[in-house]
């Protein structure tokens, strides 16, 4: 792993995350919507399992899901445990998962 790029994959990861929560007007649209059941660790999950298809910075791939994973610790219902969405989000993390063992 290119630890360099595995920092920059994190800490662009992190700006897009802060840019995201600086426009709450903007954003609660778009988490009202029909992907609303979408969460940090569901995007982290894709990223891994595209993470093996990436032939030139994966590691990027790697920082990237690292913070989108750890960031959801973070959140008001952390893996939307308590959420409406909670039953949509964990079928696709069941569904990642199996993405991410078929890709290893």
């Amino acid at each position: 792993m290119n630890v360099k790029n595995a920092v920059i994959g994190f800490a662009t990861a992190g700006a897009a995350n802060a840019v995201w929560n600086a426009f709450p007007a903007i954003t609660s649209k778009i988490e009202q919507g029909p992907l609303s059941f979408v969460e940090h660790y569901n995007v982290g999950m894709a990223l891994i399992a595209l993470q093996s298809k990436a032939k030139k910075y994966p590691s990027l791939l790697d920082g990237a899901s690292t913070y989108l994973i750890c960031s959801e610790l973070f959140q008001d219902h952390p893996f939307a445990v308590g959420k409406p969405t909670f039953t949509a989000s964990l079928l696709v993390s069941a569904f990642l998962s199996i993405a991410i063992a078929a890709t290893r």
